[in-house]
């Protein structure tokens, strides 16, 4: 990951990345902003697609959820991260994710 996929990356969400997640994904910095609703979970996701790991696959998703925030929660992941994961292959990135 470098800063063009940076780029490449919030030219396809249609929204810059905030410095914290730029840093995240650069591995200048090990940890994800604290609180709720500032972009972690879709940092996290990006991180995960886009690592150099095993393939994930899809039915498997929700398994890498960031947190437990009850039973509905590992659907909706699931379906966040897959939308995540259309968007970067649409926009010519490879990702972990196989079907």
């Amino acid at each position: 990951m470098d800063l063009l996929d940076i780029r490449k990356i919030e030219k396809a969400f249609g929204f810059p990345l905030y410095g914290w997640q730029k840093d995240y994904l650069l591995g200048k910095r090990n940890t994800r902003m604290g609180g709720r609703c500032n972009g972690n979970t879709f940092a996290y996701c990006l991180k995960i697609l886009l690592s150099d790991r095993e393939p994930i696959k899809k039915r498997d998703l929700f398994k890498y959820r960031d947190e437990n925030h009850g039973t509905h929660y590992d659907s909706w992941f699931a379906k966040y991260i897959w939308d995540i994961n259309n968007t970067l292959v649409a926009a010519g990135f490879e990702t972990r994710v196989v079907e």
